[in-house]
């Protein structure tokens, strides 16, 4: 597989929120920064998507409703806080504990499926 060429995935239609899909280690030969790719999931499977070896590695927008997130597996006061805009757009990964409203600008985001509003 050559994939230099490569600027979008669209698993929306993967509702395995238990797993996400397996591939080969070769499935994305040539592929230089999976960063750069967008890897469109269903609002359901987002986090079995960034929680994965290989697809965390991938841009992941989800589908869903701009007014909030369906499907939240779990919350886990250990586990890192993943913070995103409302339509869906990965803001950063922050530790657990950290004070990560203090690196935001106000607006409203989706914290661990619940909107947040940051005021300051």
């Amino acid at each position: 597989a050559d994939c230099v060429a490569l600027d979008s995935i669209d698993f929306t239609a993967w509702k395995d929120a238990t797993a996400a899909p397996a591939c080969k280690g070769n499935t994305f030969a040539g592929l230089d920064d999976p960063a750069l790719v967008t890897l469109r999931v269903d609002a359901t499977c987002h986090e079995v998507f960034e929680g994965d070896s290989r697809w965390g590695d991938f841009n992941i927008v989800y589908d869903g409703k701009p007014d909030g997130i369906q499907g939240v597996l779990s919350v886990d006061s250990d586990a890192p806080v993943t913070v995103y805009t409302v339509d869906g757009r990965l803001v950063g990964t922050f530790a657990a504990g950290e004070d990560w409203a203090s690196h935001l600008r106000p607006g409203l985001y989706i914290v661990r499926g619940k909107k947040v509003a940051v005021t300051e």
